[in-house]
């Protein structure tokens, strides 16, 4: 047999407390070295199991994790009202379903419905994940106001800077229990013995309480924001920028970011936790539409300008063929001149294709192609945000001398940090950057999008923890096959940006209701308005009288009788007996963030805003509304608060065992001696142990805890139960110890480590899987 050449593969996650069966799942940061090719397997295999012929060693660091954060942003311009009812009704569910996990079985496998709220399950069914004990809920809005710009968005109510939105309704009043930092703390007595709320927000004990004051916030969200909208920019600055702005400006032309938002510090500070689970639930009907302003030697801002003070300029004729090629460039490059599309001079109000001179709700869509430039910020930005160490502060995202966006960073991802500064902290680089290395890492950090897809595109079933995933195969369909290379081969045309009728679908002639996805195209060119895009689809509401003042400034139909137009340039979401009663409402192609979710592989969930049933079919309709969203995130979250994740399909032996150990470091310093008092735990090998204190070293150099002088304890190994039976489990076991599972056993996991009730690790110890083929103290 070859020499091993392992690869070690690391990963981090939190563990829950000691009652609770399952650790957290990691994911894969980093690999190393490649597997030598010449190494076997000697072991015998269950027939059933999917099984790995390379060797390898993986090993997955673990913390606990008690916490969850949840931040919605959720979009808050016009014709959005339909979409957060939805919401709305759908919040109960998705509290409840962390409040209150359902009760699973294996054999066979199927949901009993929730636990009890003293989280117990009727007789052979077992929790789906620990119920969640301190849940932090906020929302902050795609309103970020004008962004330098004079003509739009300049109203309180169309600039929310980002900040947490907790209003009591249609009132505008603060509510009580989100005081003073704007979010619900959900701390209930049961469960939480020993333990102390944080600060921010009063502790929340009822859970009717809890759904009661969510609803409330979100239907004090309105419709009145800013219809150029930030989605993405907006979460990022509250939970991301080290040193978010408190104002901008523009001097010489150019726009200034001013000051530091002490607001935002302060609630940050307050809503995130440095050891939570966090998730962002992005809810749009319109795709990312804001520009950096200081992109473009810091006169993007000019693209959130009225076309009376502003005519932006074209791009290259490379720009038409290729939007990605090097000669694709704006007009304003002194080197375009002799350029043909730069010989016409800027877009004028005689264009043809008025819309990229005129309709400001339109300049994001193919900017570079239109344009020679992209203004709005890179994905790369949002992706760093959600999974990188450090991120840029201001002067590093425009350093001296720099056009355009640089962004590499030197600071603390906020996301990352151990502590955070709040309104009181000095506002220097100094204090708001170099922030202490927390214990969170990317593993703990989910994106999910509820927008502009059909949900024809995705997989939504109820019995299937892992529906949800989309393959590659399904991503060309929505997105194209390289969206940021403008390649949208294979693209589904519901998903095509476009202001006209798009290939074949339902031609502007057709009925109302021919595309049972959107209902047709229609001439948005021709309808007396600024052209539209074309739907990604579209769904049933309640009828809405646009000719009535408090729906006008929402509604997609006339709102008088002498607006109304013909069929083909009427938009298909209006009653075609009175054209002023909207009957459906829409959604368009949000690209960058479903894109954004793509690029975050497994921390990426992506859901339809267009019901598949708008009425509930039965009291238990799991297709109604957004209840699809709130399983497909609730599915993918609970791979962390369930099981621990393994990268690779491991061996069993005939007795079910894997060649795998599991070293559990415990959290407060002793004696190795305290191993032989802690059920399902002996003392490692000596040489388990050195190497152990050797990676412990290395780890502290690097910031890391110092745990060298507490216990290292291995953890024992349990026969599991008949792995050919939905891949086996050892819950029900007396013993102490873990198991490897899979199928159904594993939940959202392809493979899993299972802990049984007395096996669990205790809250704060940090465990490591390691897996070779041998399990001597020499493959350490």
């Amino acid at each position: 047999m070859a020499p091993l050449s392992p690869v070690a593969v690391a990963a981090k996650a939190r563990l829950p407390r000691a009652r609770l069966r399952h650790i957290v799942a990691p994911s894969i940061l980093a690999a190393t070295t490649a597997l030598s090719s010449g190494g076997c397997t000697t072991r015998p295999v269950v027939a059933s199991d999917t099984t790995t012929t390379d060797v390898f060693s993986t090993v997955v660091k673990q913390r606990g994790v008690e916490k969850v954060d949840l931040l919605f942003m959720i979009d808050d311009s016009a014709s959005m009202g339909d979409k957060q009812a939805y919401l709305k009704e759908a919040i109960p569910s998705l509290i409840s379903r962390f409040l209150t996990p359902n009760c699973v079985t294996d054999d066979p496998p199927k949901s009993l419905g929730a636990s009890t709220a003293s989280g117990t399950c009727p007789q052979g069914g077992r929790l789906e994940f620990p119920a969640v004990h301190d849940l932090h809920l906020a929302i902050v809005t795609s309103s970020l106001g004008a962004l330098g710009g004079s003509d739009y968005c300049r109203a309180d109510e169309e600039n929310k800077h980002g900040r947490l939105v907790a209003r009591a309704g249609s009132n505008g009043a603060a509510l009580p229990d989100a005081q003073p930092s704007g979010f619900l703390a959900w701390f209930p007595n049961a469960g939480n013995e020993g333990n102390q709320a944080g600060g921010g927000a009063t502790p929340i004990t009822e859970a009717t309480a809890l759904q009661r004051d969510f609803e409330d916030i979100v239907a004090g969200i309105g419709e009145s924001g800013c219809g150029l909208e930030a989605q993405l920019e907006s979460w990022y600055r509250f939970l991301v920028q080290p040193d978010p702005y408190d104002a901008i400006g523009v001097k010489d032309d150019a726009s200034i970011l001013g000051g530091i938002d002490k607001t935002i510090l302060q609630q940050r500070h307050d809503f995130l936790r440095p050891d939570s689970l966090v998730a962002i639930i992005v809810l749009s009907d319109e795709n990312d539409s804001a520009v950096d302003p200081r992109a473009n030697g810091g006169k993007a801002w000019k693209f959130m300008e009225a076309s009376a003070t502003f005519a932006p300029s074209r791009g290259t004729s490379a720009c038409d063929t290729d939007p990605t090629s090097a000669a694709c460039v704006s007009c304003d490059d002194r080197t375009a001149a002799n350029d043909p599309n730069c010989k016409l001079g800027k877009y004028t109000t005689t264009d043809p294709d008025l819309d990229k001179r005129d309709n400001v709700n339109l300049r994001h869509v193919r900017m570079k192609k239109n344009y020679g430039m992209d203004l709005q910020y890179p994905l790369s930005r949002y992706i760093g945000g959600l999974t990188s160490a450090l991120v840029p502060h201001r002067d590093e995202e425009y350093p001296s001398g720099a056009h355009d966006y640089v962004g590499k960073g030197s600071c603390t991802n906020p996301l990352f940090a151990a502590r955070l500064p709040d309104a009181n902290s000095k506002t220097d680089t100094e204090h708001l950057c170099h922030l202490p290395k927390g214990s969170r890492d990317a593993s703990l950090v989910f994106y999910a999008h509820i927008g502009g897809v059909p949900h024809e595109l995705l997989h939504f079933d109820p019995s299937d923890a892992k529906a949800s995933l989309l393959t590659d195969a399904d991503w060309v369909k929505i997105l194209g096959n390289d969206p940021e290379k403008a390649d949208y081969a294979g693209i589904d045309l519901h998903m095509i940006e476009s202001t006209k009728p798009r290939g074949t679908l339902q031609p502007p002639a057709s009925a109302d209701d021919a595309d049972p996805i959107h209902g047709r195209e229609y001439d948005s060119s021709a309808n007396g308005l600024k052209s539209d895009l074309m739907y990604a689809c579209t769904f049933p509401i309640a009828r809405r009288d646009c000719k009535l003042a408090a729906n006008a400034a929402s509604c997609d139909c006339p709102t008088k009788a002498s607006d109304v137009l013909p069929h083909a340039q009427l938009v298909p979401l209006c009653d075609p007996n009175d054209p002023t009663i909207q009957i459906r409402a829409k959604a368009y192609p949000t690209i960058r963030e479903l894109l954004l979710a793509k690029k975050l592989g497994a921390q990426g969930v992506v859901s339809s805003l267009c019901p598949i049933h708008v009425t509930p079919q039965g009291n238990d309709d799991q297709r109604y509304g957004y209840l699809p969203a709130v399983t497909a995130i609730v599915d993918r979250l609970k791979s962390i608060l369930g099981a621990t994740c393994v990268p690779h399909p491991l061996e069993r032996a005939a007795d079910s065992t894997v060649e795998c150990r599991v070293i559990e470091v415990e959290p407060a310093p002793g004696d190795q001696s305290a191993c032989d008092s802690i059920p399902g735990r002996t003392r490692p090998a000596s040489a388990v142990l050195a190497r152990v204190r050797e990676q412990q070293v290395i780890a502290a150099k690097n910031g890391e805890p110092d745990l060298t002088k507490n216990p290292v304890c291995e953890v024992a190994q349990l026969k599991s139960a008949d792995p050919s039976k939905h891949g086996g489990d050892c819950a029900g076991s007396d013993g102490a110890g873990w198991c490897y599972v899979t199928e159904n056993a594993a939940g959202a996991c392809a493979q899993a480590i299972a802990f049984t009730t007395k096996g669990n690790p205790k809250s704060g110890a940090s465990v490591s899987l390691q897996c070779n083929e041998a399990l001597g103290a020499k493959s350490f």
